[in-house]
């Protein structure tokens, strides 16, 4: 397990509820949010969290899952 990955590329387009299950499977203490494209953020950075971006139309993730 690498708990020093901030991002997973390997993950845009996939489903989203299996890209969450394999970042919370890489790292269980990440706060992981999976948001619908286009949704409203705060803009402050955690570290911690991972917010997953996706079309809710196809289930996709949309853009690269990062920590922030």
């Amino acid at each position: 397990m690498d708990l020093e990955k901030t991002s997973w590329p390997e993950l845009e387009g996939k489903n989203v509820d299996e890209a969450v299950k394999s970042i919370s499977e890489e790292n269980p203490e990440l706060r992981i949010f999976k948001l619908e494209k286009g949704s409203f953020v705060t803009m402050d950075y955690s570290s911690d969290r991972v917010r997953v971006f996706y079309d809710p139309d196809t289930e996709l993730v949309c853009g690269i899952p990062h920590c922030g």
